[in-house]
């Protein structure tokens, strides 16, 4: 999917539920166009907005690209992205959407829009470990399972900040070897054996 079809999808879905229902609620809130925050309040909404926005759409674009599907419930991914942000928690699209929601309420000054956000996130913490994550694992099994084990739902831990460093180094690592050993005989060999440390750090 191009990067003009991936921002239609973004306006569609999660704009409504991000984007449109918000400014719906701030109008009528307000009986017309709000008055917005100042000083260290307006910028931390600022952060909020653009962080949760830029979190969203980079998580979209590995469920499309690694994933072979998209966000949306009619068209989920064919396969577990573990790629990305999900490298580190499992909901990143989540997450972006509570820090677009929250930073919108602090922007706007707006309690719609706050108590708007608060029915979101508890809706949010509510239907991932009781719908969607039992979901998953029926439809992606022992993968699943493995990846529910090492990364966190909500919040990054060292563990798994730790693990993904090491990979990428090992990676690294292998990459600068077969550098150095083409065209050599025993690049099989250590490419195999660079495989298999990679292998044993990833369970």
């Amino acid at each position: 999917m191009d990067n003009k079809k991936l921002l239609k999808l973004i306006l569609l879905v999660p704009g409504s539920v991000l984007l449109y229902i918000p400014l719906l609620l701030v109008l009528w809130e307000n009986r017309g166009w709000p008055y917005t925050a100042s000083g260290p309040v307006l910028l931390l909404s600022i952060l909020l907005f653009w962080g949760g926005l830029a979190l969203l759409v980079w998580a979209a674009r590995r469920l499309i690209v690694e994933g072979q599907g998209t966000p949306l419930p009619t068209d989920p991914p064919a396969n577990l992205v573990t790629d990305g942000p999900y490298r580190f928690v499992r909901n990143p699209m989540m997450i972006g959407a509570f820090a677009i929601l929250l930073g919108e309420a602090l922007y706007f000054e707006s309690y719609f829009i706050l108590i708007y956000f608060a029915v979101f996130f508890i809706a949010g913490l509510i239907m991932v470990p009781k719908y969607e994550e039992p979901q998953m694992a029926l439809k992606y099994g022992g993968k699943f399972v493995e990846y529910k084990n090492d990364v966190p739902r909500w919040i990054p831990s060292w563990k798994a900040i730790r693990k993904n460093y090491l990979i990428n180094k090992a990676a690294d690592q292998a990459e600068k070897i077969k550098e150095k050993l083409q065209g050599s005989k025993v690049v099989e060999k250590a490419a195999d054996k660079v495989d298999e440390v990679k292998n044993k750090m990833t369970k």
